[in-house]
């Protein structure tokens, strides 16, 4: 978004709104959006506006909530599908793909699962991308 944002003038997103930028802009392109622990679903339309018709084809927006209600608030033609992750369990987490932790990785382990929330696919990427000294640093476990 801040790539197509850096093409449009900044008093024009202002003046004439974002929703007017998002139906200018995305109909010419693929767009995936994800929005993190929306509370509102109020929230959502703010951003969108009512209709999704201004997207262009094969777009997708991912909606993250602690809390159903939210979506199930939503219209149904705004809602494609729901699908609810089941949380790991702190040692089945750390025994992802069947290896435990070295003993010297333990505790960075148990915090990347609590700052996760034992999401499984946020634990997989968040293993590969990120290697031990960022975590360390990024927990304040010390080096």
């Amino acid at each position: 978004m801040s790539d197509i944002q850096d093409q449009v003038d900044e008093f024009d997103l202002v003046a004439k709104g974002g929703v007017y930028f998002l139906e200018e802009t995305l109909p010419m392109i693929k767009v995936l959006i994800f929005l993190d622990d929306l509370d509102i679903w109020l929230h959502f339309n703010e951003i969108f506006g009512e209709e999704r018709d201004f997207f262009g084809h094969g777009f997708r927006i991912i909606v993250t909530t602690s809390n159903k209600s939210v979506l199930l608030k939503s219209p149904p033609q705004r809602l494609d599908c729901i699908y609810c992750i089941s949380m790991m369990n702190d040692n089945l987490a750390l025994a992802l793909q069947g290896n435990l932790p070295i003993s010297d990785f333990d505790e960075i382990a148990r915090g990347i699962i609590d700052s996760v929330n034992g999401i499984p696919l946020f634990i997989k990427v968040i293993g590969i991308l990120f290697p031990e000294k960022w975590w360390k640093n990024g927990l304040h476990l010390g080096s």
